[in-house]
């Protein structure tokens, strides 16, 4: 490997943490709770699954219905859900978000919205080439990370 794929793979990876680290600094989202990055991905099921239960949203995120049991009772003591009875199935519990949790849905969005301008403005300059060529690319290095994920998995 030369210095300029190694240059490229730690520009990649500067990326990815300053994006990780910018939503760890967004905590608050608007409200007056601090929200981990697991319960925004949450709220966030929850606002484009209207009717969800703790199943579906188990299911959804691919974890089990313990977590988001557990992570649930965390929301609500916070105030970003609540739960009621599904009217279709009395035996089902059906999660919404509250106002506090929409209002940290929508921050979130919102943070998410300015980067995709902002990365599709700095494309703007880029021939029709150049950016299939970073599609490609970019496709490349998430396969490549999916692999990685499944080795790592087994260690």
């Amino acid at each position: 490997m030369n210095k300029y794929d190694n240059e490229s793979v730690h520009t990649l990876l500067k990326i990815i943490y300053k994006v990780m680290e910018m939503e760890e600094e967004i905590q608050y989202y608007g409200t007056d709770v601090k929200i981990s990055i697991s319960e925004i991905h949450v709220l966030d099921t929850i606002f484009n699954n209207p009717g969800i239960h703790i199943s579906g949203i188990a299911k959804k995120r691919e974890v089990t219905r313990g977590a988001i049991s557990q992570l649930i009772k965390k929301m609500e003591k916070k105030g970003l859900v609540s739960k009621s009875t599904d009217p279709a199935n009395l035996s089902r519990t059906v999660i919404n978000l509250t106002k506090k949790g929409v209002i940290a849905q929508r921050v979130h969005l919102d943070f998410h919205d300015l980067f995709n301008k902002e990365i599709n403005e700095s494309l703007k300059s880029l021939s029709s080439n150049e950016r299939n060529a970073i599609d490609k690319f970019l496709n490349e290095v998430l396969k490549t990370t999916l692999t990685i994920e499944s080795v790592v998995k087994k260690w």
